[in-house]
């Protein structure tokens, strides 16, 4: 009987009842858009990422150093910083820190 709703009021409703309601329906809709807003904006500051860009970022995500990053990818620690760098300015990132908070908070996969 309530598939697909939120909340069941019978009749004869009590006007704040529903005023009640509807607030707490309007808020649990305002915070699932501003989820949604700030799961496209992070995807949108990857969109400009390479494929090698994106691998090194999942290697961050993952908590490795530029050493064992550029190990594992059998590159230089040099080239592997110029990759953070540039995955800092193209996702305009303060740092690489908050951008792995923004990934795991939005839930946003690289």
């Amino acid at each position: 009987m309530q598939a697909g709703t939120v909340d069941f009021l019978e009749k004869p409703c009590e006007p704040q009842r529903m005023l009640e309601a509807v607030q707490t329906q309007l808020r649990v809709a305002r915070d699932a858009f501003a989820r949604r807003a700030g799961r496209r904006q992070v995807e949108g500051r990857l969109g400009s990422l390479t494929p090698r860009e994106r691998e090194v970022l999942r290697l961050v995500v993952d908590g490795m150093p530029s050493q064992m990053i550029a190990r594992r990818l059998g590159t230089s620690v040099k080239t592997v910083d110029v990759h953070r760098a540039r995955i800092k300015a193209k996702t305009e990132a303060e740092n690489l820190g908050t951008l792995v908070r923004d990934l795991l908070l939005h839930r946003v996969d690289i």
